[in-house]
This record gives C-alpha cells, structure tokens and sequence, in this order.
C-alpha cells in the first residue's frame, strides 16, 4: 500500500482531495511501529499535508484531529476541531447529494466520538479532596 499512495502522490497529490497523502498518514499512523512502517512522524507529515492540499475536505482535518486526540495531543487537536466545525456548513453545501450521504453519515459518527473523546481528555481528575 505504502509503494501505491506514494505512486499516486507522484502522479497527481490532489487526486481525489488529497487521497494519497490521506492514505498515507493513515497508514503510517494505523500501522504497528515495531515491526513495521508505522510512524507518528510520518503521519503526522501526511496527514497536515493532505489538510494543506485539501483544506476543504472534511475527512482530512477529521483524520487529523483523530489523530491528535490518540497521541493526547491535547492543543492542536482542539485548534484543529475548531477550525473543521467553523468550516462544516461549507463543506455540507459543497459535498452534496445521494454520492456523499454515506460518506456524511461516517464523518458525523466519528466527529460525535472524536468530540467526546477530546472533552473527556481534557477534563482534570479532581481529587476527592477538591469535592
């Protein structure tokens, strides 16, 4: 997979809104880092660079968020949920219609658990004391 997203990237880095990169950082992030290609750092460098190409495209900011969230990366992924909700209105009138209905359905479900997920990492344990 690493050999055809990086064809793909050669060949036009903007198809399919920056798939390429998308499925690079994805990859890189999903993968196992002993033993195999997994590497934040090279997640993290695709997955800005498909937001860069295609910053109108809601499931790369999503993908980086998620991502940010899973490294407890608390201030960036914050920043970067801001920034993908102001841009939803936009992308729902842009990304229309009985092509994208499946694809809304599973940014809405992973943006609610992604959402829950940064809330409850950034709520500080009180202390029985602080009660």
């Amino acid at each position: 997979m690493e050999k055809e997203f990086s064809l793909a990237r050669q060949l036009d880095e903007r198809f399919d809104h920056a798939g390429p990169d998308r499925g690079l950082g994805l990859l890189y992030l999903d993968a196992p880092t002993l033993g195999s290609i997994g590497s934040r750092t090279k997640a993290r460098q695709h997955l800005r660079r498909a937001v860069e190409l295609a910053p109108d495209y809601p499931e790369n900011r999503l993908n980086l968020v998620e991502a940010y969230v899973k490294w407890s990366e608390r201030a960036d992924a914050g920043r970067e949920l801001r920034t993908l909700e102001d841009q939803l209105p936009a992308a729902r009138a842009a990304f229309t219609g009985p092509a994208w209905a499946s694809s809304w359905t599973d940014w809405d479900q992973r943006l609610k658990k992604v959402k829950k997920r940064a809330e409850d990492s950034s709520k500080t344990l009180e202390s029985p004391r602080q009660k």
